[in-house]
């Protein structure tokens, strides 16, 4: 059971001495882990250089016209950052790590093993063989689960050169520090070497003007006549479409279609009122024609107008005959008929009347569709124009960011040639942006790992966690080994005790 009221330093010291044995055993068990992973940790030689980076082609003003003569100069504007950091990206690219696993070959990277004489040695082999096949089954099951990809001998032999090297630039410095660790000494020597040696083959010919003057001057030519080309078709595509017209071109039609677009509406209209007002006519008859002809109202047209009149006329002229005469006498009769005769002449020219009506509308609803359908067309013929009109301004923006592209590849030829110009000066006057401070440079003695530091401080963290430990175990110790923790524990009073003696 925890105390958590026993803070006094000599509880401590009581409780560190009842796990004396724990402390010392954790002790020699930490020490002896360390001690045997120190042992097994192999040293590292540090191979290191430098480079100075000086003059290149973009640090270099030449004058146009270069003279043959022993005195000419070639001044520097100094070293940009960029640069520095070019050289490095070129050191550190997977290119020259391959090239030098190439030259040097794999069995450089990955040495046999040479039988330890010693015990000591052959145990240490054995166990350094015994920790890769462990890792070689991990390795395995990662592969089987395609967690991993698994690596060829080069592969791994790149990988573990570029995991070794390091190379190093300086803010505002044009100093490249390039340091390599391995196990072998003169073996870190070789393959540094060696990796300076394909870096400056590399270098050279990344920087050389390996096309020549010929080859640049022969591109600017082709990208001249593929120019002056280029601009002469735009010229003449223009001039032929009339482009040079084309924003007042499009801004009429714009117009012209806007117009059109309004008139079209007014005509739907004008064919939607026309429409409503046959139908209105044809309504009105229908409606009239269920009235009687004396019911129906006045109808302002001078014929239509006198039958009525006469129909009223007859009407009237019935009802007093009515009363003097019998309904079926001769006078009655006659009126009859000829009321029967108005009506029937009325009807006639109403619906001749009607008719021409409707013809009249008929006839400007046949203007109007006429009309919308050559505005439709007119509309179309726009449209269809204004299309021309965008396809060839497309084509012409095509055809100028071609003329662009070629006026920019001529510019990058001439620069080039410039360029190569410059290089034959460096070249001759043996000028290199690049130069080695001094030769690869391994150390005497190892400088990884520092076993005698780890060690050290390995001993003082064992001895504080063997410490922690058998605090640990005192400290939630719930035994009673007191007198006083009888008596604070269990709240009884203390009689007295029992000791053992030993057996006779």
């Amino acid at each position: 059971m925890p105390r958590p009221d026993s803070k006094s330093f000599r509880d401590v010291l009581t409780a560190l001495y009842r796990r004396r044995g724990v402390m010392w055993l954790m002790l020699i068990i930490s020490l002896t882990a360390l001690y045997g992973v120190t042992s097994f940790w192999p040293y590292s030689y540090e191979a290191n250089t430098r480079l100075l980076v000086k003059l290149g082609r973009e640090n270099v003003n030449i004058s146009a016209i270069t003279r043959q003569t022993s005195h000419q100069q070639v001044v520097s504007t100094g070293v940009r950052q960029q640069d520095v950091t070019a050289e490095a990206d070129i050191l550190t690219s997977r290119f020259v790590a391959e090239s030098v696993v190439e030259r040097l070959g794999v069995e450089t990277f990955f040495p046999p093993v040479i039988p330890a004489k010693t015990i000591w040695g052959q145990f240490k082999q054995t166990a350094i063989s015994g920790i890769k096949d462990i890792i070689g089954g991990v390795k395995e099951v990662l592969y089987l689960f395609n967690l991993s990809k698994p690596l060829t001998e080069n592969e791994q032999a790149v990988q573990k050169l570029q995991k070794s090297l390091d190379v190093e630039t300086s803010f505002n410095s044009d100093v490249i520090d390039i340091s390599l660790l391995w196990k072998e000494r003169e073996t870190a020597k070789k393959i540094l070497s060696t990796m300076l040696d394909i870096y400056m083959e590399a270098h050279t010919k990344v920087h050389n003007a390996f096309y020549g003057d010929q080859f640049f001057s022969n591109q600017i030519t082709h990208f001249e006549n593929r120019v002056n080309e280029s601009e002469r078709a735009l010229y003449e595509y223009k001039l032929k479409n009339k482009v040079f017209a084309y924003p007042l071109l499009t801004k009429e039609l714009s117009r012209k279609i806007v117009d059109i677009q309004s008139q079209l509406r007014k005509a739907e209209v004008d064919i939607a009122e026309v429409r409503n007002a046959i139908a209105g006519i044809k309504s009105r008859v229908k409606h009239h024609r269920k009235k009687t002809d004396v019911e129906a109202p006045i109808n302002l047209n001078v014929v239509i107008a006198k039958y009525q009149q006469r129909l009223l006329d007859l009407k009237l002229e019935k009802r007093k005959r009515e009363i003097k005469y019998d309904k079926k006498s001769e006078v009655i009769s006659s009126l009859e008929k000829e009321i029967s005769t108005v009506k029937k002449d009325m009807r006639t020219e109403d619906t001749a009347q009607t008719q021409r009506k409707i013809d009249i509308f008929q006839e400007d609803l046949d203007i109007l569709l006429t009309r919308k359908v050559l505005l439709e067309k007119q509309l179309q013929k726009y449209q269809s124009e204004l299309g021309v009109i965008t396809g060839n301004a497309v084509e012409v923006r095509k055809m100028e960011r071609d003329l662009k592209i070629g006026e920019e590849n001529l510019a990058l030829y001439r620069k080039e040639f410039e360029a190569a110009r410059i290089d034959k000066v460096l070249d001759k006057e043996r000028i290199s942006n690049v130069r080695i401070v001094h030769p690869v440079v391994v150390s005497e003695k190892p400088v990884k790992p520092r076993k005698v530091l780890i060690i050290i401080i390995g001993s003082i963290l064992c001895l504080l966690f063997s410490v922690a430990v058998a605090f640990s175990l005192g400290w939630y110790d719930g035994t009673l080994n007191t007198a006083e923790d009888v008596a604070h524990y269990l709240e009884v009073k203390f009689l007295g005790a029992l000791t053992e003696s030993p057996r006779s």
